[in-house]
């Protein structure tokens, strides 16, 4: 408790507070858990997303945000690389839960032009699982 405290004053005093959000993770409804997870992959991979880890079995994506993905301080040696990853899991019911991990999260805070685009990743998967597209593409072993 006495670190968050300490971490909040930190961020006002910085002139930060508008940058920063609580880092909860965002759940939306999307359709069956098989369109929610397919819809996921399409859309990342429509955005041009780098797609870190893919496990369908258990319908779980990460993919690394596209704020900065720089090295910070010396490139040559001893800089830090700002990477974030989005971790979209796909739940029992086709609900979607998109969480944030990496470089823009401190402590129980996210940058808030990375928790942006959860935000509009998440709506627009959840749209397109809603719609039914995959609904017809889905083998009768893949469909749920």
């Amino acid at each position: 408790m006495r670190a968050k405290i300490l971490l909040m004053a930190l961020l006002l005093s910085a002139g930060c507070e508008d940058r920063w959000r609580p880092n909860t993770p965002l759940d939306v409804k999307a359709g069956t858990p098989r369109e929610t997870y397919e819809a996921t992959i399409f859309v990342l991979h429509s955005h041009g997303y780098q797609i870190a880890e893919n496990d369908p079995a258990h319908l779980y994506v990460r993919a690394r945000s596209t704020l900065d993905n720089d090295i910070q301080g010396n490139p040559y040696g001893g800089g830090v690389l700002r990477t974030s990853y989005l971790t979209f899991q796909v739940l029992g019911d086709g609900r979607l839960s998109v969480g944030v991990v990496g470089f823009h999260v401190r402590g129980d805070y996210v940058h808030v032009k990375v928790d942006d685009e959860r935000e509009e990743l998440a709506t627009e998967i959840a749209e397109l699982a809603r719609s039914g597209r995959f609904r017809a593409t889905l083998t009768p072993q893949a469909a749920d």
